[in-house]
């Protein structure tokens, strides 16, 4: 079931991050209220770790973590791109004031 469990929290970080770059609602939420996307991805991992409660009610706590970890590669990816255009832009804006 873990094979399954991590392939499925990638695909959903990866539909989060998705949802938030290519949608207008999604990146309005994005920008306004970051707490509503990580409710939205934590609440999908929070659903595929239930997948993975054994017989006792336990899961083990790594992988707990590489699920988190891996539904968050895209969104973190995201926002690494998003930062470096914003950061390009404002060089681009600073050297051309300079040029004037």
């Amino acid at each position: 079931m873990l094979p399954f469990v991590l392939l499925a929290a990638f695909i959903w970080g990866v539909c989060v991050a998705c949802f938030m770059q290519f949608t207008k609602i999604g990146g309005f939420i994005a920008a306004r209220m970051t707490w509503f996307i990580v409710a939205l991805g934590m609440g999908g991992d929070l659903l595929l770790l239930l997948l993975l409660i054994d017989g006792d009610g336990n899961v083990l706590w790594w992988q707990l973590v590489a699920t988190i970890a891996l539904s968050s590669i895209a969104v973190s990816a995201r926002g690494i791109l998003e930062l470096v255009a914003y950061f390009g832009k404002m060089i681009d804006d600073a050297k051309s004031q300079i040029a004037q």
